[in-house]
Order: C-alpha cells, then sequence, then structure tokens
C-alpha cells in the first residue's frame, strides 16, 4: 500500500519596502547613468532645445488643440485652482499628508512666480533658442525643479 505524500510549496516572500526601494533607486541611477552618456556634455542643454525643436515641428489632427489646452492646464491661476480642488478633496477624506504636500507644492510656486515677475525674462524665440545650443554654463532653477525639490 502507497502513502500520499504532500509537498508544501513554500509561497515566495511578499516585497518589503526596502526591497521596493532599492530597486527603484537602481533602475534610478541607471536611468540617470544612460542620459548621462547619451547627451553630448560638450553641448549643455541641447537635448532639451532638440526635444522643444521637435514638438514645434510636430503637425497632425488635433495637435493644436492638445497644446493649447496644455498650455490653459499650466496657467497659475489654473494650477492653483486644481490644486485647491485635490486639497480639499483630501482634507474631506483625512488623508491629511496628502493634502499637506499638495499645499506644500502650491506654495512653492509663490516665490517662483514673485522670482519670475522680477527678472522678467521672456521665453526665447526659435532663433534665441539657435543661439542657445551652443550657451554654456547653468540656467535659472525652473518650476518644475524647485517643485520636485519640496516633493
Amino acid at each position: 500500500m502507497q502513502t500520499q505524500t504532500s509537498r508544501v510549496v513554500p509561497k515566495p516572500a511578499p516585497l518589503t519596502r526596502d526591497a521596493v526601494l532599492a530597486v527603484v533607486s537602481l533602475a534610478s541611477l541607471l536611468g540617470l547613468t544612460v542620459l548621462a552618456l547619451a547627451f553630448d556634455p560638450t553641448r549643455p542643454g541641447a537635448a532639451d532645445l532638440d526635444v522643444a525643436l521637435a514638438i514645434q515641428d510636430i503637425h497632425f489632427p488635433g495637435w493644436g488643440a492638445f497644446i493649447d489646452v496644455s498650455e490653459f492646464l499650466s496657467r497659475p491661476i489654473v494650477v492653483a485652482l486644481i490644486g485647491f480642488g485635490v486639497a480639499v478633496g483630501f482634507t474631506t477624506l483625512r488623508r491629511w499628508l496628502e493634502a499637506g504636500l499638495i499645499i506644500a507644492a502650491m506654495l512653492v510656486r509663490a516665490p517662483k512666480l514673485a522670482i519670475n515677475e522680477l527678472i522678467s525674462r521672456e521665453r526665447p524665440t526659435e532663433a534665441t533658442l539657435e543661439i542657445l545650443r551652443g550657451a554654456d554654463g547653468f540656467a535659472f532653477p525652473s518650476g518644475y525643479t524647485t517643485g520636485a525639490v519640496v516633493v
């Protein structure tokens, strides 16, 4: 008479926060390394300019409307209203940390807007972009950079 033996298959260990953080960190480091190697260090900012010019050259139905909506949604008052609405939504859900982060991200825009008004530098035209292609040095930090640092 044969007896059946049951095999217990071990369950894989759940992903820990530290393991996920390690994978994300390594992926970020790899991505930054690829970016650093992909761009010509003798032309700082050239990749940004190339992308901006490529976007300007896109022509297909609906692209103009998409750009118009994107520009409207990125206006400071619209961003503030959307952010305020999201923060109110989080507070009604008693998600205080998320509401605080949204409010902090919105508040960081206030000094950025004030600095922009003081400096009053116009956005570059296509002719200016051609001149800036060979420019050396650092650029003034953008609002995206400032917001990313705060978050």
